[in-house]
């Protein structure tokens, strides 16, 4: 939950990105995913992976503040790549629609925001 906190406190600041990634992601093994709905249990808490600094994270829109607070449905699609290792993810992704890349930097508390045209 701390890599959580940490990517929405750079990425959208007191915006409540932190509660709907905690309440909306599926951990798929390497990354996370928004399901369809909010549940009330939070993703599963793991330990932090040690001395990680970049992840990513992607949407299929620009992420707005508004989008994070209807509990029906999740309006905000979103992955997060929790392995460092992402280079070939971001075609991956795009092919699903993702195609709002933020690029986290954990160590220096900043983000680098690519819009990719999707491959579909």
């Amino acid at each position: 939950h701390e890599l959580l906190k940490q990517v929405a406190d750079i990425v959208l600041p007191n915006s409540g990105l932190y509660e709907y990634m905690l309440h909306t992601f599926d951990d798929n093994g390497g990354f996370l995913r928004t399901r369809y709905c909010w549940w009330d249990k939070p993703v599963n808490d793991y330990e932090k992976i040690k001395d990680i600094k970049l992840v990513l994270l992607t949407a299929r829109s620009e992420i707005k503040p508004e989008q994070l607070t209807d509990k029906e449905n999740t309006r905000a699609k979103l992955q997060l790549t929790y392995s460092e290792d992402f280079n070939g993810d971001t075609e991956w992704e795009r092919q699903l629609g993702y195609c709002y890349c933020y690029i986290v930097d954990l160590k220096n508390k900043s983000y680098t925001l690519r819009i990719e045209e999707p491959l579909y």
